[in-house]
């Protein structure tokens, strides 16, 4: 939202920030993508990443618990976009290689300390 729009909507984009904080957003969207497509989302904890912001999840189905493949969330970047890393392929010993794939979404840190309740 740049200015011109707050301006002509009289919206204040932190206020609106604050009714969808990341870790809520990224729950609800793996929430339905777990409902929706039979999936789980496992977050690998200690992953090594290149950003604090960045998270890595074990994509398996819910029901064979089989791995389909690793999602990483990465932290601050200017746009919204899926990229494949790494496709799906079959080994030559059989096996499957997993797909990573990268998500790539703009959440900004708050720049304004939240208010007390009372002064809301």
């Amino acid at each position: 939202m740049n200015q011109g729009e707050e301006t002509r909507y009289h919206v204040d984009e932190y206020l609106l920030s604050e009714s969808f904080p990341m870790q809520v957003v990224t729950c609800g969207l793996l929430g339905i993508s777990q409902e929706l497509l039979g999936l789980t989302f496992d977050l690998e904890e200690g992953a090594n990443v290149w950003h604090e912001g960045v998270r890595l999840y074990t994509v398996r189905d819910a029901a064979s618990g089989k791995v389909l493949h690793r999602q990483v969330l990465p932290g601050p970047l200017p746009l919204t976009a899926c990229f494949s890393l790494q496709p799906v392929c079959l080994q030559q010993d059989g096996s499957h290689q997993i797909a990573i794939a990268a998500t790539v979404a703009k959440f900004t840190k708050p720049t304004r300390p939240a208010l007390p309740a009372a002064a809301q």
